[in-house]
């Protein structure tokens, strides 16, 4: 079965076991890739009117057969479960070491259930599973997380972690990597802190079987062939933020709640001045169309993309880049999705203006950075 690795890693936290299981080459074939394997799983295996944020619940770790390979944005992992904010199916898709490192681990799926009596977080190798104590990671960001336990299993260790949203069961928490990278829109980092599991850390330097080495060299080709392409050097200064003016342009700009599709302020942060402004460049693993373009924000820096522009600046009413990608660093850190929150910060924001709010003593206008970066929790970053 080349392509695969052919071993599905199970991982039951409540009897801290774990047990590796045969991957059936026709779920492989008539399901592929990790969230085809991912459903068939969830489908499978969990029981009908399960909660999400029960210990039924399974978290999917999968990728598939390409993912790991040394090609062309090979980096990609699927991270799935019953959603807490649907009730339905829910995944996220995200660019981490740590799906690349699981393959090479020797697994295409990392299998979750049950719950850890105290926080957790998972070691794993190509030897197995180890379970670590995470009492001191718990209430920690996920950008200090990250750097703690890449200090203790070293750089090259990928890791996935939640931040505080997580652990407290926000429904559209997710699971993040590398500063900057999330992916599990519907809730899996709610799933994952109901777990109690705060993170995994994988490592893996193993072979991934293919049927030809030749698929090496098509991934050169394409890799030269792409950065031939007339759009690349744009790509490589704007990606995705380049959005912004296409959609001002079309009207179809996320603005005021979706009231609107033009934003008189786009120009403050949209691609031309997240070229202007941005102080480096991050990609996915193997990727060489890098989309992670790095600006400063008013308390750091943070990764950017056509989502968070559009959701957390105009749509909120906020045109100023540094105010933008504060909000989307605070989110980051926290472990919530950016696109949620910038809706959740436009309804209230709509809500206040229609004078809905009145009776809880609440007032919040549009553009208001204060009102939207400050937290009643009282939780420190």
């Amino acid at each position: 079965m080349t392509g695969w690795q052919g071993r599905i890693l199970r991982i039951d936290l409540t009897r801290r076991k774990a047990v590796v299981q045969g991957l059936d080459a026709r779920v492989a074939r008539d399901f592929i890739g990790g969230r085809g394997l991912a459903i068939k799983i969830l489908w499978d295996e969990l029981p009908p009117g399960a909660d999400p944020l029960s210990p039924h619940n399974k978290l999917i770790f999968a990728a598939g057969p390409l993912t790991g390979l040394t090609n062309v944005n090979m980096g990609k992992l699927v991270v799935a479960a019953k959603s807490p904010l649907t009730g339905g199916y829910g995944d996220g898709n995200i660019g981490a070491w740590a799906g690349v490192y699981m393959r090479r681990a020797g697994y295409d799926a990392i299998v979750v259930e049950g719950r850890a009596q105290r926080p957790t977080y998972l070691y794993i190798d190509e030897k197995g599973v180890q379970f670590l104590d995470a009492s001191d990671l718990w209430g920690l960001n996920t950008w200090a997380v990250e750097d703690k336990l890449q200090k203790i299993h070293g750089r090259d260790a990928g890791v996935l972690s939640i931040g505080p949203a997580g652990e407290n069961l926000v429904r559209y928490a997710v699971v993040t990597a590398q500063k900057g990278r999330a992916g599990g829109r519907p809730g899996m980092g709610a799933v994952m802190g109901s777990k109690n599991l705060k993170a995994i850390v994988v490592k893996g330097r193993g072979e991934i079987p293919v049927a030809d080495k030749a698929i090496n060299k098509l991934g050169l080709d394409a890799v030269t062939e792409g950065r031939a392409l007339p759009g690349y050097n744009f790509w490589m200064r704007q990606g995705t933020t380049s959005t912004v003016e296409w959609a001002q342009e079309a009207s179809v700009l996320p603005t005021h709640n979706f009231s609107e599709g033009q934003f008189d302020e786009f120009e403050k942060i949209g691609g031309a001045m997240v070229e202007k402004m941005e102080v480096d460049l991050k990609s996915c693993p193997l990727c060489f169309m890098p989309c992670g373009h790095w600006v400063p924000a008013e308390g750091g820096t943070v990764e950017v993309d056509y989502e968070n522009l559009a959701l957390l600046g105009s749509n909120i009413g906020l045109g100023d880049l540094a105010k933008v990608g504060e909000l989307n660093r605070i989110a980051d850190l926290l472990g919530i999705d950016t696109i949620s929150l910038g809706n959740a910060i436009g309804f209230a924001m709509e809500a206040s203006e229609r004078g809905l709010t009145k009776r809880f003593g609440y007032k919040i206008e549009w553009g208001d950075y204060e009102a939207a970066s400050t937290a009643d929790s009282g939780y420190s970053l």
